[in-house]
């Protein structure tokens, strides 16, 4: 067969290319040119079809220094082969197999870099890498500050005071009434004070807050730090009985911070209020403790994050307490009677990372294997003591919040320790 035209050679000659390569990478092509001689030319072609690498990433521009900067620069190849990842910086080494990039800036790194990163796949193909650049920028850091304090201004109000920084240009102060919000740094919903040059502030509108909470920031040019501890302030609600009689009160002290019971009292004496804690230290009995106006220094015991107290008065009042959030888990120590009979316990919770409930609260720590029972005093109607008990046999019924502030007893068949995270 002869073929009519080099055009027509051509097309052929790429039509057995493509499908050679397709399938085996080379070809054998045998042609048949019109000069009358039968010539036979075999070729073998090699051909790299590959894709580079696609890169993203979402790298922030600012780092500080002393803080950790991390940033996961991903690849991705469509033929599936390994990646490697390369930099071009002097003081970090991104991940080879990974591309994490993970250092702390030093303070002789501050300034702007040019960071260049190159991912590379393990075929021999010219086009085996992508690259991608961006600009970070290297920032002094404030100094955190390490002590924070809260004490009462009056009877309701909250004074601020913390440590000094070196070369702080001024202070920030935030606050909110939700203390999810503080925790989590919800900017957006706390309230923002900046510009403060000293170490100490009053806030003026808390008295009439029934819970604030606070952090305040050291700022130093255009960085900031945030104390890592929470302060604030706390309303007990204090309720008489409503025909003026004493009226008795389950409460705890929220706060990580020690009060005693002689000066706790001493703004209610006027209320006829008595204080009254148990003392479980002796199995052998339940050895309650009371403490008025005037006992002086007799059981003037401490008053301490965890436990619980009864307190009676004859007009409803309500009690500011200030102090440091307890970051840390709380470890509650309740005790038995020592025949083994249910033991009563007086106790109090912190601010728990989530709300606790009373039926997972015994059951999900298995306090059900000391067939305990948990029961809180509800005072919203001043006409009656309302206790309210909940069992693991209770389900949803009485499965109340348990919230800071309140008090509640418990009664167990054996001595155990509960932690509340």
């Amino acid at each position: 067969m002869r073929l009519g035209s080099n055009n027509m050679l051509a097309a052929l000659a790429m039509f057995f290319l493509i499908v050679s390569v397709m399938t085996q990478g080379y070809m054998m092509i045998s042609l048949d040119i019109p000069t009358g001689a039968a010539v036979s030319q075999a070729s073998r072609v090699s051909i790299c079809i590959n894709k580079p690498p696609w890169i993203n990433y979402s790298c922030a521009g600012e780092a500080h220094v002393g803080q950790l900067y991390s940033c996961d620069v991903a690849a991705f190849q469509e033929d599936g082969e390994n990646l490697t990842f390369y930099d071009n910086s002097s003081y970090f080494d991104v991940n080879i197999s990974t591309g994490l990039i993970s250092f702390t800036p030093l303070a002789a790194e501050v300034g702007f870099h040019y960071v260049n990163i190159t991912a590379v796949d393990n075929s021999t193909c010219s086009n085996s890498f992508n690259e991608t650049a961006f600009v970070l920028e290297i920032k002094e850091t404030a100094e955190q500050i390490l002590y924070l304090n809260a004490t009462r201004d009056g009877l309701h109000g909250v004074k601020l005071n913390w440590s000094n920084t070196s070369d702080a240009i001024s202070f920030n102060i935030y606050y909110s009434d939700d203390m999810d919000d503080m925790r989590n740094l919800n900017y957006s919903a706390m309230t923002n004070i900046s510009g403060i040059q000293s170490t100490f502030w009053n806030d003026t509108t808390s008295e009439g807050a029934s819970q604030r909470y606070y952090r305040v920031g050291s700022v130093k040019a255009d960085s900031e730090i945030i104390s890592a501890e929470i302060v604030g302030k706390f309303n007990l609600g204090f309720v008489s009985n409503a025909d003026g009689s004493l009226g008795r009160n389950l409460f705890s002290i929220p706060f990580n911070t020690t009060y005693y019971a002689d000066p706790f009292l001493s703004e209610m004496c006027s209320y006829s209020a008595t204080i009254t804690r148990l003392n479980r230290q002796d199995p052998d009995f339940e050895n309650y403790q009371s403490h008025s106006c005037a006992s002086g220094s007799f059981n003037n015991y401490s008053m301490s994050l965890g436990d619980g107290f009864f307190v009676y008065l004859n007009t409803s009042y309500n009690y500011t307490v200030v102090g440091p959030v307890a970051e840390s888990n709380l470890t509650l120590s309740f005790i038995a009677n020592a025949d083994g009979s249910l033991g009563r316990n007086l106790f109090g919770l912190h601010f728990p990372a989530h709300t606790q409930y009373a039926d997972p609260f015994l059951i999900d720590s298995s306090l059900c294997s000391y067939s305990a029972t948990i029961t809180r005093l509800n005072r919203q109607d001043p006409d009656f003591e309302n206790y309210q008990s909940h069992s693991c046999a209770s389900g949803s019924f009485n499965n109340y919040s348990m919230l800071p502030g309140q008090g509640f007893y418990i009664y167990v068949n054996g001595t155990t320790d509960y932690i509340v995270e």
